[in-house]
C-alpha cells in the first residue's frame, strides 16, 4: 500500500495476519476487515514508527497485537475512540485471552509481563479513550515534549506509564485492576513521578503526589486528604 512501508500481509492454512512494521507514512485506521493486524514480523525487534504528521486510529473494537520485540513508536498522532462497551486493545501476540489465538499456536506460549516493548511517543501525540493496553514492557514512554492523555485500563504489564520533565501523561480515571492504583501509590502497573493519576478508577481517598527518587516518597498532603488536589509537574 502507498501508505504503509514495510508491511505484509501473510496468509496460511491456519489463519491470516497483516504484518505492521517499517515506517507509516499515510493515515491508518483499524480495525480492518480480513487481516488481524501485528506490529513486527520475522525480524527481531522490528516495529512500526508513526511519522510526524501521520494518524494510526483505533476504533472501537479494535485489537492490535505486537509480535516479540515488535514496539510501537509515535512521532504523528494515534487517536483511540473506544468505548467501554467495546474498548481498543494493544496486546502480545500470544495473548490468546484478546482476539483469539492469533499466532495458532495452540497452548505452546502463555502471555506474560513483558512480551513486547510496548509504545513510546517521541514528540508525537496521543489521545486515547477506553484503551487496553496489556504484557507490555512498558506500556506507554513519552518524551521530547510528546503529549499524552490516555483512559482506558493499563493491566499485566511490566511497567505501566513513565513520562519525563517535559511530557507529562495524563493518564486520571484509568483503571489499574486494582482500587489501589498504580504502583508505588497502590499494587497496579507502575507510574513514575511525571504520571498523573488521581483519581483513578475505584479510588477511595486521594493520596500525595509521588515524588520520585530512589527512596520513593510522597509530596504534599497525607494518604486519605480527599481536598488535596496533585501537583503536575
Amino acid at each position: 500500500h502507498a501508505s504503509r512501508v514495510g508491511n505484509s500481509g501473510t496468509a496460511t492454512a491456519k489463519g491470516a495476519i497483516l504484518e505492521l512494521s517499517g515506517r507509516l507514512v499515510g493515515d491508518l485506521v483499524l480495525p480492518t476487515s480480513g487481516l488481524s493486524p501485528a506490529i513486527g514480523g520475522s525480524r527481531p525487534y522490528s516495529g512500526l514508527t508513526v511519522a510526524s504528521g501521520v494518524t494510526l486510529s483505533l476504533h472501537p473494537g479494535a485489537i492490535l497485537k505486537s509480535n516479540r520485540g515488535g514496539f510501537l513508536q509515535i512521532l504523528g498522532r494515534m487517536n483511540v475512540d473506544g468505548t467501554p462497551a467495546s474498548p481498543a486493545v494493544i496486546t502480545s501476540i500470544i495473548d490468546d485471552a484478546i482476539g483469539g489465538d492469533t499466532n495458532y499456536d495452540g497452548t505452546i506460549t502463555t502471555r506474560g509481563y513483558c512480551d513486547w516493548p510496548g509504545i513510546s511517543v517521541a514528540g508525537g501525540i496521543v489521545r486515547a479513550a477506553n484503551l487496553t493496553i496489556r504484557s507490555a514492557c512498558t506500556a506507554i514512554s513519552a518524551y521530547s515534549s510528546a503529549s499524552v492523555r490516555i483512559g482506558g485500563k493499563i493491566i499485566g504489564n511490566y511497567n505501566g506509564l513513565v513520562g519525563s520533565p517535559d511530557s507529562i501523561i495524563d493518564a486520571r480515571g484509568v483503571d489499574w485492576g486494582t482500587p489501589t492504583g498504580p504502583y508505588p501509590y497502590g499494587y497496579g502497573d507502575s507510574v513514575n513521578e511525571y504520571v498523573r493519576v488521581e483519581p483513578w478508577q475505584g479510588e477511595a481517598a486521594f493520596r500525595a503526589k509521588y515524588s520520585g527518587g530512589s527512596s520513593g516518597g510522597f509530596a504534599g498532603r497525607s494518604y486519605g486528604s480527599k481536598h488535596y488536589e496533585p501537583r503536575t509537574g
